[in-house]
């Protein structure tokens, strides 16, 4: 792994651990969702997630759902 993608897996890492429990389990639900799809269910997941508003234009309180 370049030191530029470890960089990056440790600043998603740092996140995940910011999280809310409810956020983290939410995160690894889908996690789980993903990893368990077949390849087709993976591209479906991933168009899916492309197309949710970011998390900068969602309220305060669909964060801490």
């Amino acid at each position: 792994m370049s030191k530029n993608n470890h960089l990056e897996l440790q600043q998603i890492l740092l996140t995940f651990a910011g999280l809310t429990d409810a956020q983290r389990q939410l995160f690894i639900s889908q996690m789980n969702k993903y990893l368990l799809a077949s390849s087709s269910q993976r591209k479906q997941l991933v168009e899916q997630w492309r197309h949710l508003p970011e998390p900068a234009a969602l309220p305060r309180d669909a964060l801490n759902d």
